[in-house]
């Protein structure tokens, strides 16, 4: 046991993190710097409280200091944040995903980023405080990756330990094949929306056909034929009404059997609105009262490119 404390201890850096009110349209509290032990303590030290927003901006530092914060702040209704040009990694990311806000009662999970923002992920590495290892260095950093893990895995689990917690269990897989200077990206579309990311910075969706077809792709989790999207600017259309223009594209679900409807609603000087509904019937269409979900401008965005290529389209 005295060697996982002298472990656990070396993983908390010398350096910490600074948490201070802040005046940003994104958020209320900001927590910049190294994470180390302590941290958690200077942020219950503030007077962040329910409802509040507080942007992340670190390289990352201590495993066991990012999920004392990131345990603490699950439930409590405080949303995170990931600012304009800001980047978030390692320990930093953990935190992140422990962004919350509260609806009738049911906690759910909220968390924002800018498109030119960066988050990633990597695996816990703990250095033991010495030159040359012993098996029993060997065995207790061994311990502490593994404890570090688990926690991560059961990171706003419900109660009962059934289902996911806030980090996907294939995320967590991705970021365990990656090596100490190693970090899975959450770079593009798709992988926001898999840790159910909020982007702002995105410029208002035209919803032509190929922006209504990136939706498809978005909201069927990526499970579409690859030239589903290929001949976007020729599908179907039909005029549900005089405001209302309706587009079906094929190829996406299981084995691509699939037809995905997406209805455009123009009023207007208003922005232009959007709806879906994914796995129809490519003969038979959405069935009578079938309900169509509310699209955002984030689905708008193509899913072939990482945000560093959309966002040299076009002017944040």
């Amino acid at each position: 046991m005295g060697v996982i404390a002298a472990l656990m201890s070396a993983a908390s850096h010398a350096g910490a993190a600074q948490v201070t009110q802040v005046d940003r349209p994104a958020c209320k509290y900001l927590l910049k710097g190294e994470i180390a032990k302590g941290d958690l303590e200077e942020l219950q030290a503030t007077e962040i409280k329910y409802g509040d927003s507080l942007c992340l901006e670190s390289d990352g530092g201590s495993y066991q200091a990012g999920l004392n914060i990131a345990e603490y702040l699950v439930g409590r209704g405080i949303y995170t944040v990931i600012d304009r040009k800001s980047h978030c990694f390692s320990s930093c990311a953990i935190i992140f995903m422990a962004g919350s806000e509260s609806e009738e009662g049911i906690q759910l999970s909220l968390r924002r980023m800018h498109i030119t923002a960066q988050l990633g992920f990597h695996a816990p590495y703990v250095l033991p405080p010495v030159t040359s290892y012993t098996s029993e260095h060997i065995k207790a950093a061994y311990a502490v990756g593994l404890d570090a893990v688990a926690r991560m895995m059961t990171l706003g689990q419900n109660a009962y330990g059934l289902g996911e917690g806030h980090i996907p269990n294939r995320v967590i897989l991705e970021l365990l094949k990656k090596g100490p200077d190693e970090v899975y990206l959450v770079d593009t579309v798709l992988k926001s929306a898999e840790l159910d990311i909020q982007l702002f910075g995105v410029p208002k969706a035209r919803w032509a056909p190929p922006e209504a077809c990136n939706a498809c792709i978005v909201r069927n989790g990526g499970f579409s034929t690859t030239d589903a999207c290929d001949r976007a600017r020729t599908a179907p259309s039909r005029r549900v009404d005089k405001k209302t223009v309706e587009y079906t594209f094929n190829g996406f679900g299981a084995e691509g059997a699939s037809s995905c409807v997406v209805r455009v609603r123009s009023e207007g000087d208003k922005p232009m609105r959007a709806s879906i509904v994914t796995n129809t019937d490519p003969e038979e269409g959405p069935p009578s009262g079938a309900h169509f979900s509310q699209l955002t401008d984030q689905d708008a965005l193509s899913t072939a490119k990482t945000f560093e290529e959309l966002t040299a389209d076009f002017k944040d």
